[in-house]
């Protein structure tokens, strides 16, 4: 071949590189493009950043932030009746531990709400409502330094926040089948008939003797002292009697008995429906969810804990 033609080829060669190169960088926004213009989240460097904004985790490069997890933990201990300043360090170790570890799983089904029609997990406005009412309960007066603290842009934000929680409950609902017939709830009554006792109750109407008003109620040996159940259980029927400083009638005794199944079939249907739910969320989220997110070659190690931002105080 003349040297000529060889220039030629070579001339053609360049000309459609730098095409490539042009269009990918300018017009297309090809991966070579993405690979000059996208941050490297995985150097040292930016690694070495995340944790000096006090980011303890991130999944598929989405941050999880130290002080998420402290809000987590105070809502966690808020519904128990108590306070991060009643841990000890030990306690809160373990509970920030845990407590991210389901910000994780929470975080990965996000992502795969994202790629779901919106549709099909829609938020009924009711339950958001409802959701409102008990944050607000929760937060009372604390709400406006709670935004500062997190850079929430107000009740808008909690709102949001709410509703794509409840919208990841929805996506589980569906991809999480619990279905329980009245046949298994039936065998499952068969099985444990004998738990479903209620324990023999006397109807009293008493009062205090300091106090003018009678009230009624029914009873149980475990909702009386032990020395006034063994007296109002001896009682018969009209007679009435002063017991530890209280006047008592008994009005009406009613023996213990067993609850029929369809007494309890909606409870023990319920229950049985969890109980799925709960196994089968366990097994989506660690054999599905996180084996995506960890295991695949393309997708390695997509989640990432930086553990000593996690538990320094």
């Amino acid at each position: 071949m003349s040297a000529p033609k060889i220039m030629a080829i070579r001339m053609g060669i360049y000309v459609l590189l730098i095409g490539y190169l042009l269009l990918d960088l300018f017009v297309f926004k090809g991966p070579l493009k993405k690979t000059l213009t996208e941050p490297q989240l995985d150097t040292e460097a930016a690694i070495a950043e995340a944790k000096a904004q006090g980011i303890v985790a991130r999944v598929y490069y989405e941050p999880i932030y130290r002080k998420q997890v402290e809000e987590r933990m105070k809502e966690y201990l808020w519904r128990r009746g108590r306070t991060p300043e009643e841990t000890t360090f030990g306690e809160r170790k373990s509970l920030r531990k845990v407590l991210l570890d389901e910000m994780i799983d929470e975080l990965l089904v996000k992502i795969q709400v994202k790629v779901s029609p919106i549709e099909e997990y829609a938020v009924d406005q009711d339950e958001l409502k409802q959701a409102m009412e008990i944050e607000e309960k929760r937060l009372g007066g604390t709400f406006d330094e709670l935004a500062n603290r997190s850079g929430w842009q107000g009740t808008e934000e909690l709102e949001m926040r709410l509703g794509a929680r409840i919208q990841r409950e929805n996506y589980l609902k569906k991809k999480i089948l619990a279905d329980v017939s009245e046949e298994e709830a039936r065998a499952w009554y068969e099985e444990r008939k004998d738990e479903f006792v209620s324990p023999e109750r006397r109807k009293v109407k008493w009062r205090s003797r300091d106090e003018g008003e009678f009230q009624e109620e029914w009873v149980d040996t475990s909702k009386l002292p032990k020395e006034i159940a063994e007296g109002v259980f001896k009682l018969s029927v009209g007679a009435q009697e002063k017991l530890g400083g209280y006047e008592i009638e008994l009005l009406e005794i009613q023996e213990a008995r067993n609850h029929a199944f369809e007494e309890v079939k909606e409870l023990i249907i319920d229950a049985l429906t969890s109980y799925q739910r709960g196994k089968g969320w366990k097994f989506f989220r660690h054999e599905l969810l996180r084996a995506r997110a960890k295991g695949d070659k393309v997708n390695k190690n997509k989640i990432q804990i930086f553990e000593e931002n996690l538990v320094e105080e």
